[in-house]
């Protein structure tokens, strides 16, 4: 079967096969896996399950027509600068069914070289075409400018010069920008922010680990909370308190003391209240990303950056009193140490146990093979728990994006229950998803303890995805009754 890269295990399926045909598919953040240095930072709301979904219904659920392939990219709407091109589908249905869902069009930005200099804006170069002809039903005549104080943004408002009108020629042509200095662009005349997989509305962002529509799963989260002993010298001096490796994104450090944050580079140059010099809050550069280093009024300090950092930055205190910093980040799964430290959500051993009598149970991550692979080491040590292992390769990938398509399993999704913490790199099989809430490291989360008689119940099921689209409405666990 597909995605056999983590760990082999097994044929799919067959006469004799000694695993029951229902599957349990699980993406590792929701069984909590924090891998790094963690000091429970005790974060998580709970989110309370049934001991089991409510008896189902029978409905009859009406056939719905299906989408046919996208055809063609449209050419661009400019010749310079930025435009958006577009491609349709056609729904295929018949009298019996009912229309398709979503959307037939789909737009992408296209990005062309820039525009020569001195070329008019594309939005008053819309405004000019009016220029010096009829409008409002007389004679008279006007030159006209871009309007931005009017309410619709895609609209071709423009003021007349000389004048304290503006008049409305209906919408702006694709591709225009919503206003100036705005990212976004106009399409039928609604304003659309392009994701990062450059659709048009289609709401990918980078996830925390820069993975355009990511899950957070293919970088570790590293939270330490610092509290060193007392130095022989005594609070007097520079301390050494951790690295923050290269590759390391969404940086936050945060102290509140009288100590001072300093940061050094591992050729011993100090880029940050070095050398006994204490700096100015405000913006610097290090190690390829911009710090911004602030510091309140009554000693709170904090040290943020985007990342990701080219090479290790080594964080120190100027120390005046005990300190007692926190800081956290994210690590790339490329810069992975040989070693990974990884706590596991509570209640996830019994969690496995229970559900590897009902089910057959696969990892399915968006991470890199080698890097799964060590998270999984530490989930099923004895590898008999868990059947397969899914990672990056076995995704599909389009626009930088990585997305899990259910169909490279080679089983049966009437039988298939996805958890996830994260809807994002889902396909078109929503109705086999359940949303379970990340595990931030609270020690008393009952989260895998409420899940078991609800996975059990699904079990029974003889399509699972009716009954997760009742009781688990998008992709949500259901409140109490």
């Amino acid at each position: 079967m597909a995605g056999g890269g983590c760990r082999g295990g097994g044929e799919p399926h067959g006469a004799g096969h000694r695993w029951p045909w229902r599957l349990l598919l699980l993406a590792w953040l929701s069984l909590g896996c924090g891998v790094g240095t963690v000091q429970d930072p005790a974060l998580g709301t709970p989110v309370q399950v049934p001991k089991h979904p409510a008896p189902a219904r029978p409905r009859r659920q009406p056939a719905q027509g299906a989408w046919g392939p996208w055809g063609p990219w449209s050419s661009c709407s400019s010749s310079c600068g930025d435009g958006v091109t577009l491609r349709t589908r056609r729904c295929l249905w018949s009298p019996e069914e009912g229309p398709c869902t979503g959307d037939p069009r789909q737009y992408r930005l296209c990005q062309l070289q820039g525009c020569p200099p001195g070329s008019v804006p594309f939005r008053a170069m819309q405004c000019s075409l009016y220029d010096n002809k009829p409008v409002l039903g007389t004679s008279a005549r006007y030159s006209w400018v871009p309007f931005y104080g009017a309410p619709n943004v895609c609209d071709l408002n423009c003021l007349a010069v000389g004048h304290n009108f503006y008049y409305s020629f209906g919408r702006v042509l694709d591709g225009t920008r919503c206003g100036p200095g705005s990212l976004d662009l106009c399409v039928s005349g609604r304003c659309l922010s392009v994701g990062c997989d450059g659709i048009l509305g289609s709401g990918a962002r980078p996830d925390a680990c820069g993975q355009c529509g990511g899950g957070h799963d293919s970088c570790l989260f590293v939270h330490q909370l610092f509290q060193g002993a007392e130095p022989s010298s005594g609070y007097f001096g520079y301390m050494n308190v951790t690295k923050i490796p290269a590759g390391a994104t969404h940086i936050k450090v945060t102290d509140k003391s009288r100590n001072y944050l300093a940061l050094m580079m591992s050729d011993g140059r100090y880029v940050l209240n070095g050398d006994w010099s204490i700096a100015w809050p405000g913006p610097l550069e290090a190690a390829g990303t911009r710090l911004r280093y602030a510091r309140a009024p009554d000693g709170t300090e904090s040290l943020e950056a985007p990342g990701p950092t080219a090479e290790d930055l080594h964080l120190m205190v100027l120390l005046q009193e005990p300190n007692p910093g926190r800081g956290c980040w994210w690590l790339s799964g490329d810069a992975v140490p040989s070693q990974v430290r990884v706590k596991l959500r509570p209640h996830v051993q019994q969690f496995l146990e229970s559900l590897s009598k009902t089910y057959e149970i696969v990892i399915f991550t968006t991470a890199k093979q080698d890097y799964a692979k060590k998270v999984l080491d530490v989930l099923d040590p004895k590898k008999k728990l868990i059947r397969h292992c899914l990672s990056q390769q076995d995704c599909l990938c389009a626009c930088g994006c990585y997305w899990k398509d259910l169909t490279c399993l080679g089983r049966d999704l009437a039988k298939t229950v996805a958890l996830d913490h994260t809807i994002q790199g889902v396909t078109t099989q929503a109705a086999n998803w359940i949303l379970v809430p990340r595990w931030w490291g609270d020690p008393r989360d009952k989260e895998l303890l409420r899940l078991i008689p609800v996975l059990e119940q699904l079990g029974h099921a003889d399509d699972v995805r009716p009954e997760i689209q009742r009781h688990f409405s998008h992709c949500r666990l259901p409140t109490r009754d």
